[in-house]
């Protein structure tokens, strides 16, 4: 996932949904290397946490979508945090 943020500077739609492994590390360094990210599914990613929500709020600041569903360890508060950013205007 490094390589893969570090490299693709412009990617702005990435599906990550169902990948079992992928874990905060991953999430803050697509984050970090993709500002323009724009769309991005973490479906049942259940080792994704708070952190990782915060790190695309805080760097991405194009995002308009983001699929949580199933991710258990993401709190009811970061969600609310994510949408305020994603709806700003």
């Amino acid at each position: 996932m490094v390589s893969l943020a570090t490299n693709c500077p412009l990617l702005d739609w990435f599906n990550l949904g169902h990948c079992l492994n992928i874990t905060d590390a991953a999430v803050v360094a697509l984050a970090e290397g993709c500002p323009k990210l724009s769309w991005l599914s973490l479906r049942w990613c259940h080792k994704v946490t708070n952190a990782s929500v915060l790190a695309l709020a805080e760097r991405c600041p194009k995002l308009e979508w983001l699929d949580l569903y199933g991710c258990p360890n993401i709190t009811d508060a970061a969600k609310n945090t994510i949408r305020k950013i994603m709806h700003r205007d």
